[in-house]
């Protein structure tokens, strides 16, 4: 059997080697290569919110992912995840947000939530968990203390079956 190939979507270089390491921990049968594009969280805060035209080129990126041959596309900034909600609508593999498995544990398993968010910009609706919480009726609360280093390890086991898994959105 052929090892999975993961495409990593990065907002600033600086991300790659947190995320080959976490990768090599976490996935070690699991291909990988760094896609960089910085100008998409740039413009994201310059704007203040998430635009069409950043959209636009997220999903441009995303494709360009699948056609270099990644199974499923990571992408590591959740400021831009509404962007990335709206791919995981336009493809056939998976597109998963950096957030998608931590938020689907919390829900799971917490009354309430609280979510601490890497980024004074980040707006409520690009916080992870919004839909999962909608879905569970679970009380969502959020945070504006911001956390550095807010990446839950155990939420790195989830993301194998994210990426074997059709969407259930679709």
């Amino acid at each position: 059997m052929t090892a999975k190939k993961l495409a990593l979507l990065h907002t600033s270089p600086v991300l790659a080697p947190l995320f080959a390491s976490l990768c090599a921990k976490w996935m070690p049968e699991t291909r990988i290569f760094h896609m960089v594009d910085e100008s998409l969280i740039k413009n994201t805060i310059e704007a203040g919110h998430l635009q069409r035209i950043t959209i636009r080129r997220l999903i441009g990126m995303i494709g360009s992912g699948f056609d270099a041959g990644a199974d499923a596309v990571l992408v590591t900034c959740s400021s831009i995840g509404p962007g990335v909600e709206i791919a995981q609508a336009l493809f056939d593999r998976p597109v998963i947000r950096v957030d998608e498995a931590m938020a689907k544990i919390a829900v799971e398993q917490g009354k309430r939530v609280g979510v601490m968010h890497l980024e004074y910009h980040a707006r409520s609706d690009s916080r992870p968990g919004s839909q999962e919480s909608s879905r569970s009726g679970t009380n969502m609360w959020t945070s504006s203390n911001v956390c550095v280093r807010a990446l839950l390890r155990p939420s790195w086991r989830a993301i194998p079956p994210l990426m074997t898994a059709s969407s259930a959105r679709r």
